[in-house]
């Protein structure tokens, strides 16, 4: 038996052996949750000091702890107050005073609100589908940084979840502007239907772009190396040389059996150059360059036979790959650099031509996929006719959209050759292709059309090009476009006859009573006749000084007393007068005449007097033809179903309900059944006083292949509705196009240059807390909202042209009042108020476009809708009827 040692109580190891039995009875064990990685300072300071984490990046990180870690809920929010301090600690001290059993998501929801943005998750998706790819930006790194949005917008419930993975695809195709290549590739239209999740769309993304960096990588490849050369005399150099390029032609007659390794590797003996006798040797230089330049073309051949060789490398060529290679033709492949077949980008010297790129990349994928589209339907006839030209029959193509004639080589060489081509530069065409067309020049011929086109057999000058045929099928020889007025000609030659039927495609409107030779077609412009003369009667000579103008009385001469009402004096129209000097037009009252005498304003604008002499006519007296308005004639009031009307919402008895549907039924004009039947207020024009009205012209921007159609279809809509009319104005703004949460387009005009111009309008919009107040005591209520309601006002003619946009479809301006512009509100709400006048906010209560009438028996009520419904159509004003939701 061993007894354990025994330790004198003051000794060191006693002590040691104290202690170490005392920290294992106080040490406690360590829990899982405490091993974390501690939250960063945050408080709320803006901008972020040095050490803290912007709001954004801590609030990701927060929730991240609160909904991964295991530990308890008191622990989380321990964890929360310790990485506060300032405002931040402030703000979750109130909610800790106000709700002590606060959970730490109280607390982040808490300061998300006090710190956060005010946006709502609207707002925030709006922003979300303004992002675009940055230049130079990286397809995978856009993508993360529309993630980083798109989770905001979900956070704050701008976008159900189930629809995230399809707006981040979409987003993805509107907004990647620098990637079309790879967008094609991963073909993401064609999987809009079953969208990928982030993390796969992202690993896509990023193969697909080491795949491509990868690619352009191989540009190294192997260069000829320089061999030496040894040294012979001028006459065995010149013998080597013709050797070297008797076998070098060899080669390149034979150039698919020549192996790419063999070509570019092979080294051999060369001449050299010896002494100043060879160097100077024009003979041998001529044969250097030959062989340079056979080298060049055998190297190029190397490159287009590569895909062609078999599986098993010649034994020159090192194996680098165990993968079988596809036998490919000429027109399988081609470079991804200029565009052209049969060579790749790395041994390509030619330019880049991106555009053609992408039509074959495009062109590609189109011939990758399974089956064929059924094109019936989609390919029209084309609108061709029999047609002479110099006497010489041939079929001709009708091409309204081409503005120039053109008659293809071939056909002018056996039929027109003795018409002599004259020469033409400076002038470019271009098609549905990238590059401008070719010509040889033009000629000056004499085109005959039927009776089917013209009206009447006969003969048009034509000044047409000569130009080569295209690549593909066969064409018509001659295209008829529309210069040389020809199309104006159609019209004016062109009867409602039966034969007309070619003139009614081209869309000619046939109104003429008969055809009038082109002999006969006289420009007719109507003349007025003066009523009066207007001379200077003296005594002496009238000296207008320069730069100055003068208000003389003169003397009125006419044949017949001038018994108009109203006149007009105008400066003669047969230039009687000196250069530089003008009358200035002025309309008056005959009563203005007093014993013949009239006054006119001169107005020299020369450098030097001009003297007037006696009797000189300075001015001519017409007679105004007065135009009385016709009086406005009552319009027929409309009746519409009164089954349209919703009362789903409404607790009205039914009898009541059917009488107020009457009643309802025959104020059909204030009601808009379709989305462009909007109405037009009377004696309302909206006005833009600029502080600067120096014109200003903003860039057009892009816009997003996907949303193409949608934006053409809009803009048609609008054109038709009247709201929008092709301008030429000097300013002019650029649109933004987003997608509403129904799939619709929305297209907003950018008028921030516009609008901080703009002198601003302070009438004010009502207050809500004066509006809930009236409310009080109300207990039905029906709410109207007008259709597209600022486009019922009308702009004002001088400030159309401010309201003008730019998009890649053309350039417009409104004609009714836009979105966006300053003082539109204050417009709108201005129309609102006067067109209830006294009922606002006694009757019914007017926030811009939205209406609300009150009453607090049903009797009441109903008097008050109808007043409210007869006062709009008074003024021209229209409420969308699917909108309306009526006695709630």
């Amino acid at each position: 038996m061993f007894s354990s040692p025994s330790f004198n109580a003051g000794s060191p190891e006693a002590i040691i052996r104290a202690v170490g039995e005392l920290l294992e009875k106080t040490s406690k064990p360590v829990s899982d949750g405490s091993a974390y990685r501690r939250l960063r300072s945050f408080s709320g300071t803006v901008p972020t000091p040095t050490g803290e984490e912007a709001l954004e990046t801590w609030m990701d990180q927060a929730r991240m702890m609160v909904m991964e870690c295991e530990c308890s809920e008191k622990e989380k929010r321990r964890r929360i107050i310790e990485s506060l301090k300032g405002s931040a600690l402030d703000v979750v001290k109130a909610v800790r005073f106000s709700n002590p059993d606060a959970t730490s998501l109280q607390y982040l929801e808490a300061l998300d609100g006090a710190f956060g943005t005010p946006e709502s998750g609207e707002d925030l998706y709006f922003a979300f589908r303004l992002l675009r790819q940055n230049p130079g930006e990286a397809l995978s790194d856009f993508l993360k940084r529309m993630e980083k949005s798109l989770t905001r917008v979900a956070q704050k419930g701008g976008l159900p979840g189930n629809n995230v993975d399809r707006t981040r695809v979409e987003q993805l195709i509107r907004g990647a502007v620098e990637s079309d290549l790879l967008l094609l590739q991963l073909r993401l239209r064609e999987r809009r239907e079953n969208p990928p999740t982030f993390l796969t769309l992202l690993n896509e993304i990023r193969e697909a772009e080491e795949s491509e960096t990868a690619r352009y990588s191989l540009g190294a490849t192997a260069k000829p190396v320089p061999r030496p050369r040894l040294k012979l005399s001028g006459l065995a150099a010149v013998r080597e040389l013709k050797a070297e390029i008797q076998e070098l032609r060899t080669k390149v007659t034979e150039g698919p059996k020549v192996p790419v390794s063999k070509v570019m590797l092979e080294s051999k003996p060369e001449p050299s150059r010896r002494g100043g006798d060879t160097l100077a040797d024009p003979e041998v230089l001529s044969l250097r360059r030959q062989v340079q330049r056979l080298e060049e073309q055998l190297a190029s051949l190397s490159v287009r036979q590569s895909f062609q060789s078999s599986k098993e490398p010649p034994p020159e060529q090192a194996v680098t790959s165990t993968k079988p290679r596809l036998e490919m033709t000429k027109d399988d492949y081609f470079c991804y650099k200029c565009g052209e077949d049969g060579h790749i980008a790395p041994r390509c010297k030619a330019t880049e031509n991106y555009s053609l790129v992408i039509q074959k990349l495009v062109r590609s994928l189109r011939k990758a996929r399974s089956g064929k589209m059924d094109e019936s339907g989609l390919v029209g006839p084309a609108l061709t006719i029999t047609m002479k030209i110099n006497g010489q029959s041939c079929e001709a193509l009708l091409d309204s959209g081409s503005q120039v004639t053109i008659i293809f080589e071939t056909w002018y060489s056996k039929n027109l050759s003795s018409v002599p081509i004259q020469p033409l530069s400076g002038l470019s065409i271009w098609g549905l292709s990238s590059a401008s067309y070719p010509y040889k020049g033009y000629v000056l011929v004499d085109a005959s059309f039927p009776a089917s086109v013209m009206g009447v057999e006969e003969s048009v000058s034509i000044l047409a090009l000569v130009c080569p045929e295209p690549e593909g099928p066969e064409q018509v020889p001659v295209i008829i476009g529309t210069n040389a007025s020809f199309f104006q000609r159609l019209i004016g030659l062109n009867t409602a006859g039966p034969e007309t039927d070619v003139a009614h495609a081209l869309r000619i409107q046939l109104h003429n009573a008969e055809v009038i030779p082109s002999t006969k077609l006289v420009k007719e412009k109507a003349v007025d006749i003066p009523a009066g003369e207007v001379k200077w009667a003296g005594p002496d000579a009238c000296i207008i000084p320069s730069r100055g103008e003068m208000c003389a009385v003169c003397t009125v001469k006419s044949q017949q007393p001038l018994e108009k009402e109203i006149l007009v004096v105008e400066s003669p129209s047969d230039d009687t007068l000196p250069a530089g000097l003008f009358i200035l037009p002025v309309v008056i009252p005959s009563s203005a005449v007093e014993e013949n005498k009239v006054r006119v304003l001169i107005k020299n604008e020369t450098c030097k007097e001009i003297t007037i002499p006696v009797g000189t006519v300075i001015a001519h007296v017409f007679p105004t033809d007065t135009v009385t308005a016709a009086s406005d004639v009552p319009t027929k009031p409309k009746r519409i179903d009164p089954k349209l009307f919703d009362f789903s919402k409404s607790e009205i008895p039914k009898q009541w309900e059917d009488q107020l549907r009457q009643k309802l039924s025959e104020r059909g004009n204030v009601f808009s059944v379709e989305e462009w039947d909007v109405g037009l207020a009377k004696d309302v024009k909206h006005h833009i006083r600029l502080s600067d009205s120096k014109p200003f012209r903003e860039r057009s921007r892009r816009i997003a292949p996907a949303d193409i159609d949608d934006v053409r279809r809009h803009l048609k809509d609008l054109l038709a509705a009247g709201i929008i009319k092709e301008s030429r104005s000097p300013y002019a703004s650029p649109i933004v196009i987003v997608r509403k949460k129904s799939g619709t387009i929305r297209m907003c005009i950018d008028y921030h240059t516009l609008n901080s111009r703009t002198l601003p309008d302070q009438y004010t919009t009502p207050r809500i807390d004066d509006a809930l107040d009236c409310l009080a005591g109300s207990r039905w209520f029906s709410v109207l909202d007008l259709r597209s309601g600022y486009y019922q006002i009308a702009m004002a003619d001088d400030d159309k042209e401010k309201t003008a946009f730019i998009c890649p479809l053309g350039f417009y301006e409104f004609e009714r009042m836009p979105q966006g512009v300053s003082g539109a509100p204050a417009t709108f709400q201005r129309l609102m108020e006067r067109a209830v006048g006294d009922m606002h906010l006694l009757e019914v209560i007017v926030y811009l476009d939205d209406i609300i009438v009150f009453g607090s028996t049903l009797e009441e009520h109903e008097q008050r809708l109808l007043k409210v419904l007869d006062r709009l159509e008074e003024y021209g004003l229209k409420i969308s009827l699917d909108k309306c939701q009526l006695c709630m």
